[in-house]
This record gives C-alpha cells, sequence and structure tokens, in this order.
C-alpha cells in the first residue's frame, strides 16, 4: 500500500460510511451508461464478425 492509501484509509473512521459518489470521487455522467452499452455491444459484434471468419475460412 502506499503512503497516501494508507494516509487515507487512516483518516476514514471505521464506523463512518461513504455515499456513492464520495467512494468514487467524482460524479459520473449521465453517457457513461450509453459508452458501456455500446462498447459491450461493439465488442460481442466483432468478437462474432472474428469467429464467423476463422469458422468460413
Amino acid at each position: 500500500m502506499t503512503e497516501f492509501a494508507t494516509k487515507r484509509t487512516a483518516d476514514i473512521n471505521a464506523s463512518q460510511k461513504l455515499d456513492t459518489v464520495e467512494a468514487r470521487q467524482a460524479v459520473a455522467p449521465h453517457r457513461l451508461r450509453y459508452m458501456l452499452v455500446f462498447g459491450t455491444v461493439g465488442a460481442i459484434v466483432a468478437l462474432g464478425a472474428i469467429c464467423l471468419l476463422f469458422l468460413a475460412g
């Protein structure tokens, strides 16, 4: 563990709970879910096309 991570962990009390934004350290943009969906679908389509090329060849 780095020195920063150790200090940060020591600063947070064991009984203190962090909400989602504090734990993430940033606000996720609304477009993020679309980027994840399109990226996942694109990867599946690309791997399917590669698989078909190898099976057909």
